[in-house]
């Protein structure tokens, strides 16, 4: 009996084998398995697409890079399921704001990129808002930044590397930025530092001594 389960075993596992490398085509696995998200090294075939594109026919393309607030605290606090959940409804939420021609990407752990091709930064910030707002509605805290690059159609080729690491850290520091006031936000302190000083404010405009 063993035997047969054993045969059972190693033909289940063929079988498996064969399914992976029909799907992916027998290289590198291309898609986050819990999102359904592209993965990081996708970006490279994508981005350089993107620059060739701009460099010929000077068409601006944008990057938003998508971080969740706090997502260590619910891992901790509530378990890696919890943590699940919030990433595949965040994946859930990216995929239906996003357009046809848009490559979501899983950046990290927490993180998020999205490659909005033909967009300024003003489409990306308002695509970046949208999430953000139904993500609020569902408990979630993100922050965002956003990088654009708007190139004048030319014959010189670019560097495609240099071109997202500026990107990138355009994104990367606006992302910092929002996340630094959203801890100033969250620090009771902050609230009554604000209303001290807007009492004073009052104060000293209402009660100016008459010259």
């Amino acid at each position: 009996m063993s035997r047969f389960f054993e045969a059972i075993l190693q033909k289940w596992r063929v079988l498996r084998t064969i399914f992976f490398l029909c799907k992916y085509g027998g290289g590198d696995v291309l898609q986050d398995s819990l999102t359904g998200l592209d993965l990081r090294h996708t970006l490279n075939a994508v981005w350089r697409r993107e620059v060739a594109l701009s460099n010929r026919y000077g068409r601006p393309v944008s990057i938003v890079l998508f971080d969740l607030d706090d997502f260590k605290k619910v891992n901790d606090s509530q378990g890696h399921l919890a943590g699940d959940v919030v990433l595949k409804e965040t994946a859930r939420i990216l995929k239906q704001e996003c357009r046809g021609e848009d490559v979501i990407i899983r950046w990290g752990g927490d993180e998020f990129l999205v490659v909005l091709p033909n967009a300024e930064g003003e489409g990306a910030g308002e695509l970046a808002k949208r999430v953000r707002l139904r993500l609020f509605l569902c408990g979630i805290g993100i922050s965002f930044g956003i990088g654009s690059l708007h190139l004048e159609a030319s014959e010189e080729r670019r560097d495609a590397g240099a071109l997202f690491e500026a990107v990138i850290r355009i994104a990367d520091a606006e992302l910092y930025l929002h996340k630094a006031n959203k801890a100033q936000v969250n620090n009771p302190s902050f609230f009554l530092d604000n209303i001290v000083a807007f009492f004073l404010r009052w104060y000293n405009t209402n009660h100016e001594e008459p010259q």
